[in-house]
């Protein structure tokens, strides 16, 4: 969970989109104002929060070994 974290942290546009609309409303591209810190961590949080066992590993191994395509949404 910690190496997810850091990596959502440092990667919000990695989030899935329905996540990332709770930081931005028209999206996290350019142009687009950053999110603070902790408003970032809190929707991060809140996300690994909501998310199983499962799926918290299944999220580890598509961040971490991206030759790896286990998940059926492509917007990570």
């Amino acid at each position: 969970l910690r190496r997810l974290f850091v990596h959502y942290m440092a990667h919000p546009t990695h989030l899935p989109r329905h996540v990332q609309a709770r930081l931005a409303p028209g999206g996290l591209g350019l142009g687009a104002p950053a999110p603070s810190q902790a408003e970032l961590a809190r929707v991060v949080l809140d996300y690994l929060a909501g998310s199983t066992d499962r799926h918290v590993v299944l999220l580890h191994e598509q961040v971490f070994n991206p030759t790896t395509r286990l998940l059926p949404h492509a917007d990570l």
